[in-house]
């Protein structure tokens, strides 16, 4: 079952950037136990944007996103089931802007 490290205090803050315009980023897995990580993000302005995963010994193992982002709240769902357990890394740059977000695979 997986595990997400997004905790309430974390979505509180995301929702928070939203209303304030900043950029804002989260990756989790769902509580329904499917092998997807789900990203929400909100880039005020364009600019070009990256999403990766990154196992912790610093590989890309997917690119999630790469172009161009809308300028609203938007979702991706992205398929994990070729990725044996263990700690990932997902982040996103845009911009100046670089966040990165532990994702833990337990099944």
């Amino acid at each position: 079952f997986p595990v997400t490290i997004t905790d309430q205090e974390t979505l509180e803050s995301f929702f928070a950037d939203i209303r304030s315009k900043k950029i804002s980023f989260t990756a989790m897995m769902p509580m329904s136990g499917e092998s997807v990580v789900e990203i929400q993000h909100f880039i005020p302005e364009s600019f070009h944007t990256d999403i990766s995963l990154y196992a912790v010994t610093g590989e890309k193992v997917a690119t999630i996103f790469s172009g161009i982002a809308p300028t609203e709240l938007t979702k991706i769902q992205h398929p994990l089931t070729n990725l044996p357990k263990g700690v990932y890394y997902c982040e996103l740059r845009t911009g100046a802007f670089r966040k990165t977000i532990p994702i833990v695979i337990t099944q």
